[in-house]
């Protein structure tokens, strides 16, 4: 800048001489204080990505490449919107992704229990569910649910405090008011935090009262505060409920979130008669990758045991599960 001033008006050349300084102070202060990219597009780090790249680029980049390799635009349009935009968004929102996730279930066959005079036949449900991942931030406490009916699963679903959900309804003859007091004698519900221990109580920590929900909802509350500090934070969380089964079959979701890394789900059946055991996994992956090995053991007097594993390279995307269904060998 010095430079530039010292030329004369009067001078024919100033002008010239100026821009000339100019453009190369310009350049001196971008070298100082821009920072430094890659010459080469095939030696960009992440953080070049990251924080040099407008994301509008990025995105282009993204779909040149895959439209490069994939000769069917129809085929190049899904995988981008359908496969690499949603992990990415995934990405953003970390609580949707858990790692190494492990579900259990223990069904007790034919366990009795009654309501005032009337007696009632169930199957007895333990379920556990846990993985690495991150609690969802910003939440005063989280719940398990236990709904009545199907239809109420999409509203507890949408709530990110509700960490877990099931469906139980024994006696639909019955007030929604008795339903509510018979689930809480009936279900219970804990979780493990980093090998901190809570127990679900009725209402929430603090309020004293249930807040609002729709009827036909019952709630196990756990507090959350000292849980959310590192809201970005992968915990090891295990969530256990108990609750009655009318039906000999058990549907099992993993509707919101994907899950990376090794998957074991393991099923026991326990009974003194022999009993016939359908396991019917449905996990979603991309073809040809991961591996899913099945194991059934049979314990004569006791149960039967199943296991699915799939290996720790698997993908597997929300929707899937697990549908289990029984019968006696003496029943029809």
């Amino acid at each position: 800048m010095v430079v530039y001033d010292q030329y004369p008006d009067s001078w024919a050349r100033a002008t010239t001489l100026r821009e000339s300084a100019l453009i190369l102070f310009s350049v001196a202060l971008g070298a100082i204080f821009l920072p430094d990219i890659s010459g080469s597009l095939w030696t960009l780090s992440k953080d070049d990505v990251r924080h040099l790249i407008p994301e509008s680029k990025v995105r282009s980049l993204q779909r040149t490449l895959v439209e490069g390799q994939v000769d069917d635009q129809h085929l190049a349009d899904c995988a981008i919107e359908s496969a690499l935009l949603p992990l990415i968004r995934a990405s953003h929102h970390p609580s949707s992704v858990y790692v190494n996730l492990r579900y259990s279930v223990d069904i007790h066959i034919d366990q009795e229990f009654s309501i005032g005079t009337k007696n009632y036949r169930v199957h007895r449900a333990e379920a556990q569910i846990g993985a690495k991942r991150v609690l969802p931030a910003g939440q005063l406490y989280y719940w398990v649910s236990v709904v009545r009916r199907a239809e109420l699963l999409r509203g507890e679903f949408a709530e990110p405090g509700c960490l877990n959900r099931e469906v139980v309804d024994v006696d639909p003859d019955i007030s929604d008011d008795d339903w509510h007091k018979t689930v809480a004698s009936l279900t219970n519900a804990r979780m493990v935090v980093d090998g901190m221990s809570l127990e679900g109580a009725p209402s929430p920590p603090g309020l004293g009262t249930e807040p609002p929900h729709p009827p036909g909802v019952f709630r196990w509350y756990f507090p959350a505060p000292e849980m959310t500090s590192e809201a970005d934070l992968r915990r090891t969380v295990v969530v256990s409920q108990d609750f009655p089964l009318v039906e000999s079959r058990f549907p099992v979701v993993f509707g919101s979130y994907y899950v990376i890394g090794s998957t074991q789900i393991q099923v026991r059946i326990y009974s003194h008669d022999d009993v016939v055991v359908k396991l019917d996994p449905f996990l979603g992956r991309a073809l040809h990758t991961g591996e899913i090995a099945t194991a059934r053991v049979a314990k004569p007097g006791l149960g039967t045991e199943i296991n699915v594993t799939s290996s720790e390279d698997t993908l597997i995307w929300p929707g899937s599960g697990l549908a289990i269904s029984w019968r006696c060998d003496n029943e029809s």
